[in-house]
């Protein structure tokens, strides 16, 4: 699959990341990943500040520890899934350069806005 000229061809629902003394590191809602790159993708139905921060905390933990999560030499990407983006939200995730993807259940569709510039952790 390649989209946005990322051609992901793993994909990881649900991907726990544990610490060296088998304790909880942090969970991704879903990972995308080939030999080259990664991207870190939240899903929420309200997508406010505080969820957005928190996936930035998660893409800096996932770095920081990239010898436990298998992350060291790949670009890393992120994005966010939402029903409803809070502006303040939707404008910190694009400035930070995340992918936004916007899920409409009236049309039963989704819109993929890419950053003007790509963000990588």
């Amino acid at each position: 699959m390649k989209v946005f000229k990322h051609p992901f061809t793993i994909f990881s629902p649900d991907k726990e990341y544990s610490n060296t003394d088998g304790s909880k590191l942090t969970k991704v809602d879903l990972l995308l990943e080939n030999c080259d790159e990664v991207m870190v993708v939240d899903v929420k139905s309200r997508v406010s500040l505080k969820w957005l921060n928190r996936h930035l905390e998660c893409l800096k933990l996932l770095r920081e520890k990239e010898p436990i999560t298998g992350m060291s030499g790949k670009t890393m990407y992120a994005a966010f899934v939402g029903i409803v983006f809070d502006e303040d939200a939707r404008e910190l995730a694009a400035n930070s350069g995340m992918y936004l993807i916007d899920i409409n259940e009236d049309t039963e569709r989704i819109n993929v806005t890419p950053p003007d510039k790509v963000g990588t952790w």
